[in-house]
């Protein structure tokens, strides 16, 4: 097990209406400081940006419409595997009952952040690999 405190974590949020309440949900599940930023143009530029406000090279790392689970054991992540840049978990779409990787809680490097490529699909420009988890980690849309 490995403890809360090994990671930081950052919420990205632009103008969802529940970003202030999910941060705090977030801040309390998780049970560290979430480091937050908010309105930066550009999801490239965002990511970016959060790989510079951290301390520790792997971070966790949310959405501003993510409802984090409140059983999500965070004493159960282990950090990634050498060749490994981002895990993701799962996240629920409560529209239509789909869950799927997108909008759901990251364990990223920074320095993959920091090498980020130009791909369309921001995440899918990382180096590496990125592992999926099965486990949801909560819900996209901000309906919490």
């Amino acid at each position: 097990m490995t403890p809360a405190s090994a990671f930081d974590a950052v919420m990205l949020s632009y103008d969802e209406p529940l970003a202030d309440k999910l941060h705090a949900r977030l801040q309390r599940v998780l049970g560290l400081r979430v480091k937050r930023l908010h309105g930066v143009h550009g999801v490239r530029r965002a990511y970016r940006l959060a790989a510079e406000v951290v301390d520790a090279e792997q971070f966790l790392l949310a959405d501003g419409d993510f409802v984090i689970d409140t059983e999500f054991a965070v004493g159960g992540v282990e950090p990634l595997g050498e060749d490994v840049s981002m895990r993701v978990w799962r996240a629920v779409n409560p529209l239509n009952g789909l869950v799927y990787g997108y909008g759901g809680l990251k364990l990223i490097r920074r320095s993959a952040l920091r090498e980020l490529g130009e791909a369309v699909d921001v995440l899918a420009a990382l180096p590496g690999t990125t592992a999926g988890v099965v486990t949801v980690s909560g819900l996209v849309g901000g309906s919490g």
